[in-house]
């Protein structure tokens, strides 16, 4: 049986693929699709890589003069990668192919593996605040004060020389004399007070002005203080990029529940991708039942049940990468293989512990 992927030539600017098998092959009009990933033994979802299967569809069985032919869109192609070992499952029957690298995403989806951003945004347009200008103001004016004093209406009935006539003066040559003399000091006095009262109308202006207190500038408030950076977070993971991934594992194991088992597997797979030997022999223990990681197992929840076939792929490749610890639990996970039947850890067990 044989599978062959192409783009699909209805929808030339990406996101759908054309599956292709033999005319004799599926004998339903319509079948599920079922992705996984050999290198990385994870089954394609809705969100990702994940380690349940997940079926898609169902999509349409087409007959055609080349085979049986089934269009898959953007939930699928968008998330693989060009040249992916995959194992392809439609209904019933899987095929083993490679992903080809002239199916693309559908134009602006994000890929696996890549992250692609989106055109330039355009500019947002200036908001303008509108400046209300003072509306001049009619003057004002000070209401005219009447100054005048008022006359008087009183007096002394009978004193109007006008009406009345000057009253006759008597002069007493005794007294005339003694009355002047005190007159003299009364005005003399009168004189005093006013020149004191000139003196000090005159000199109050030029006294010295009060002392004014100087503004005290107001200090300004401080800068808060920047909120303290989350040392299980992604930027934290991500400052240790390049220290080599025993530095990442020794974080991991030091957060514990902070991390989602998910995010710490992603962490893993990119490392052991790279053939960092502490990953490879990590991924190892996590599928070897008789090796218990403690932190990462019990507080984080990596962990994947006892697998001895993976364990001993992931320690021949941690030891081809120059791990001690990688080599001495392969000898280990051998001995295991050794007294099993299975196909799958026979197979095992010649391809990493024979040599």
């Amino acid at each position: 049986m044989s599978l062959t992927i192409t783009p699909n030539a209805d929808r030339p600017h990406g996101g759908y693929a054309t599956l292709t098998v033999g005319a004799g092959e599926l004998g339903l009009t319509e079948v599920t699709v079922s992705v996984f990933d050999a290198y990385s033994e994870r089954h394609l979802g809705g969100q990702g890589w994940q380690a349940e299967p997940v079926a898609f569809g169902p999509y349409p069985v087409t007959e055609t003069a080349a085979g049986k032919e089934i269009v898959i869109g953007p939930e699928i192609v968008n998330q693989l990668e060009e040249y992916a070992a995959l194992k392809i499952t439609l209904g019933d029957k899987s095929y083993t192919t490679t992903w080809p690298d002239d199916v693309v995403p559908a134009p602006g989806a994000a890929r696996l593996g890549d992250i692609f951003t989106g055109g330039p945004r355009e500019a947002q347009e200036a908001v303008h605040a509108a400046v209300r200008m003072p509306k001049p103001g009619a003057a004002t004016q000070d209401a005219a004060v009447d100054e005048t004093p008022q006359a008087g209406t009183g007096g002394a009935i009978g004193t109007d020389p006008a009406r009345y006539g000057a009253p006759p003066v008597i002069i007493d040559p005794d007294e005339t004399p003694r009355k002047s003399g005190a007159m003299l000091w009364v005005a003399a006095l009168v004189a005093i007070v006013a020149l004191a009262g000139a003196a000090w109308f005159f000199l109050r202006d030029d006294a010295a002005p009060p002392p004014q207190t100087a503004a005290v500038p107001t200090a300004p408030a401080p800068t808060p203080a920047a909120p303290p950076a989350d040392r299980c977070g992604p930027d934290a993971f991500a400052a240790l990029s390049g220290q080599g991934f025993a530095v990442t594992e020794a974080l991991l194991r030091d957060c514990g529940s902070a991390v989602s088992p998910d995010t710490a597997l992603t962490l893993l797979e990119r490392a052991a991708r790279g053939g960092d030997p502490a990953a490879l022999a990590l991924f190892g223990k996590i599928y070897d039942g008789n090796v218990t990681v403690p932190g990462l197992e019990d507080r984080v929840g990596l962990t994947f049940g006892d697998n001895p076939a993976t364990a001993a792929r992931y320690y021949a490749r941690g030891r081809d990468a120059g791990s001690t610890e990688a080599t001495a639990l392969l000898g280990d996970v051998c001995a295991r293989l050794a007294t099993m039947t299975g196909t799958l850890e026979k197979s095992a067990f010649s391809d990493h512990c024979a040599n």
